[in-house]
């Protein structure tokens, strides 16, 4: 055996991409077996809903994993539709997407575990620190657009979304979850079961895709 052929970090990479493989279809065998035969969830166009807000130019979002300009072209135009939008979201991360509503929002909150990385920030937007998984939502009152885009494992979307519906939201109300696709359009099977098992069963029915997006969407 030439041992000079042997790469430890080629082993690893191929390892981890196994496992996220497997995972995936793990996530999409409990789909199946669960909402399989019961839910077919619509998909929308994006078209549909962003009314007159012009796209946001998709080159300056070009983080693997962020927002992309369908994305945050989807949250104004939501945004938009409130006067005097109360807009709230979990996971700050690099701060794209709350920096792209401040423009339409009239008040901006951002929950996250880590600090913002962000400068410059205008003044309506009001940084929270914390875990999401312990979070005192209660006191944080009603909010006419949430967005969901913390931590994206079923335990913490499930929660996230139960947290949500139960605290922030008033009967007017859009939730947008973020990340129910991936970066090449695959479903995210992992996702979708978290927010479906975080929601009553009357709600599931209305759960949309946006094309277009990486985006779910509930609207009254």
């Amino acid at each position: 055996m030439n041992l000079s052929l042997f790469r430890p970090e080629q082993f690893k990479r191929v390892s981890r991409r196994h496992l996220e493989e497997d995972e995936g279809r793990y996530w999409e065998n409990r789909w199946d077996r669960r909402f399989g035969n019961i839910l077919d969830i619509t998909t929308i166009s994006l078209e549909s809903i962003t009314g007159k807000i012009l796209p946001i130019n998709e080159s300056n979002y070009i983080y693997e994993g962020g927002c992309t300009g369908g994305d945050l072209t989807l949250l104004r135009a939501y945004c938009n539709a409130f006067t005097d939008c109360r807009y709230f979201e979990i996971g700050t991360w690099l701060g794209t997407s709350v920096m792209a509503v401040a423009g339409v929002a009239a008040e901006c909150h951002t929950l996250d575990i880590c600090p913002p990385e962000i400068t410059n920030a205008p003044g309506h937007i009001t940084f929270l620190r914390g875990n999401s998984q312990h979070f005192r939502f209660s006191r944080a009152g009603k909010f006419d657009v949430l967005f969901i885009d913390g931590d994206h494992r079923y335990e913490y979307i499930r929660c996230d979304t139960q947290n949500v519906l139960r605290y922030l939201i008033h009967r007017g109300s859009v939730i947008v979850w973020h990340d129910c696709r991936d970066d090449i359009g695959n479903l995210r099977y992992e996702v979708l079961y978290g927010i479906l098992n975080g929601m009553s069963e009357n709600l599931r029915h209305s759960l949309r895709l946006v094309n277009g997006t990486k985006c779910a969407v509930l609207v009254p």
